[in-house]
């Protein structure tokens, strides 16, 4: 089973240590959407570009999926942005009642949210490169 050769015996400890900081992120990540929940209890309506970006989800999905039956990742990727671009601004005129500025708490929420993807992205790039050069 080579998805599991982070746990393995050549990477010893370095397994353990990463099973852990994947549950601190998934706690990280759960703290993240308690505090977005009560922010839209005490705000209501929803932030700008809110719509924009659940948009782009939907489009970067379908388009990875586009991009798997066209045996091109990447450029399904790439349509899928296009797509989801399109949904968002037909979401965002849907709901322009709903849509008010962001406040500084959401800016700051934001803010953290970057910095937790950027490490997380960091840490599996590293993972990543360890797992690869210590199994080889």
């Amino acid at each position: 089973m080579p998805c599991f050769r982070v746990f393995s015996s050549k990477t010893g400890k370095f397994g353990f240590c990463y099973a852990c900081f994947c549950f601190c992120d998934l706690s990280a990540v759960s703290r993240y959407t308690t505090k977005q929940r009560k922010l839209r209890e005490k705000y209501p309506g929803y932030p700008e570009g809110y719509w924009k970006s659940k948009g782009m989800g939907i489009g970067i999905a379908l388009g990875a999926g586009i991009g798997i039956a066209m045996d091109s990742i990447p450029i399904g990727v790439g349509i899928g942005v296009a797509i989801g671009a399109a949904i968002g601004s037909r979401l965002e005129k849907q709901h322009e009642d709903d849509i008010r500025p962001m406040v500084d708490e959401e800016k700051v929420l934001q803010r953290q949210s970057l910095m937790l993807s950027i490490g997380t992205f960091l840490v599996g790039v590293v993972v990543f490169v360890i797992t690869y050069f210590t199994t080889r």
